[in-house]
């Protein structure tokens, strides 16, 4: 079921269909869906806001809500600032919308403990969001990564917001080394090139320091050969 309405969604997507008012009923749907089933489509999720923008009598505050916070379970992306390009300003002052983008920001900060905080005072605003906390630590595990060679098992509790017990669940081991996996790769891959650039410049230099010495000595082998030539035609 979710595979076909994401085939029809796209399909619409590709044409002037996704401008068309009448297929907002669908796109806003296709939002529900991924909320339920930690799915994620940013470009869907831009068309529907685009409808918003050109139908304002059909803008919807809680379709738009859960757009942001899908937005935000993406990061480090920034499909959040594309989000709020999308939105018309008397919108963006909307209390529950300043709530979620206060959330960004405190991420975007990583500041997660104060993000935990609003998230447990304030549970009602990712109700419906399946997989949203997991997404965040996510998140959180590859800035831990990319930050800390060393770090104590509080400080890893506190920016997952979790127990002892908590850190042995399945879901989390698996956001946890999906991070790991992917910062690993992309130091690999960054290794990589830079020992073929360096390799590249090391073999250009030798071949350079190669070319010049070999000119250097034909020169020199000539111009003795030349002068020894030019003494013995003299001296006959």
């Amino acid at each position: 079921m979710a595979d076909d309405m994401k085939a029809a969604v796209g399909a619409l997507l590709k044409g002037i269909d996704r401008y068309n008012p009448k297929n907002l009923v669908m796109f806003e749907q296709y939002v529900d869906r991924q909320c339920a089933e930690n799915m994620y489509d940013l470009e869907a999720n831009l068309a529907v806001l685009k409808l918003y923008q050109f139908n304002p009598s059909e803008y919807n505050p809680a379709i738009t809500q859960r757009i942001l916070l899908k937005a935000i379970t993406n990061l480090p992306h920034t499909d959040i600032i594309l989000c709020k390009c999308l939105l018309a300003p008397e919108n963006m002052e909307e209390p529950e919308v300043q709530d979620i983008l206060r959330l960004s920001t405190l991420l975007e900060l990583c500041q997660f403990q104060a993000f935990w905080e609003i998230i447990v005072e304030q549970p009602s605003i990712i109700a419906g969001m399946t997989g949203f906390e997991d997404s965040i630590r996510r998140y959180a595990c590859h800035v831990l990564n990319i930050t800390y060679q060393r770090i104590s098992k509080e400080l890893v509790r506190s920016t997952l917001n979790v127990t002892g017990e908590d850190a042995r669940r399945p879901s989390l081991c698996l956001s946890a080394r999906v991070a790991y996996t992917q910062e690993t790769y992309a130091h690999w891959i960054y290794a990589q090139e830079t020992y073929a650039h360096e390799t590249y410049a090391h073999e250009t230099y030798a071949h350079e320091a190669y070319a010049q010495e070999a000119y250097v000595y034909w020169t020199y082998a000539h111009e003795k050969y030349s002068q020894e030539a030019y003494a013995h035609y003299t001296h006959a």
